[in-house]
């Protein structure tokens, strides 16, 4: 019992400092796989290469890359090589809790809810993927 309770303390611990030593953030670039940037470039326009699924995040101009842990995947690989903005916190080794993310100029993504086209936050939990976007419920009932 004593051993479970020092490892949840330490797990809450843990978790306590990395929120505090996280560091606030602004990263520009385009969205494109971790196997390109592991090898220092931005993933080519092919369409193969568009087509493989891997890790995606931001590669930056000065050759970072950046995976934004609390955004949807399949919402960036609709948007490959298109070009994003993150605020957020870094949490180290290149994770970003996003705050705030627009892709293409468009925000996506606000404080916990995702953006539809139309302006309407909606929790992933309710949003609905279609045709390439997330929506709420009320907009995807209508397209």
């Amino acid at each position: 019992m004593r051993t479970k309770l020092i490892a949840l303390w330490t797990i809450i611990f843990i978790g306590m400092t990395t929120q505090v030593m996280a560091k606030d953030i602004t990263v520009k670039g385009k969205i494109s796989g971790a196997g390109c940037a592991a090898e220092g470039m931005l993933c080519p326009s092919t369409p193969e290469h568009m087509q493989n699924y891997e890790l995606m995040g931001i590669f930056t101009d000065d050759g970072k890359f950046y995976i934004p842990i609390n955004i949807p995947q399949n919402l960036m690989h609709s948007n490959f090589l298109k070009d994003a903005e993150i605020q957020g916190k870094s949490l180290g080794n290149g994770m970003l809790k996003v705050k705030k993310m627009t892709i293409a100029g468009k925000t996506v993504f606000e404080n916990g809810f995702l953006v539809d086209p139309m302006g309407h936050k909606v929790k992933y939990s309710n949003a609905v993927w279609k045709n390439g976007k997330y929506l709420c419920p009320e907009c995807a009932r209508m397209e």
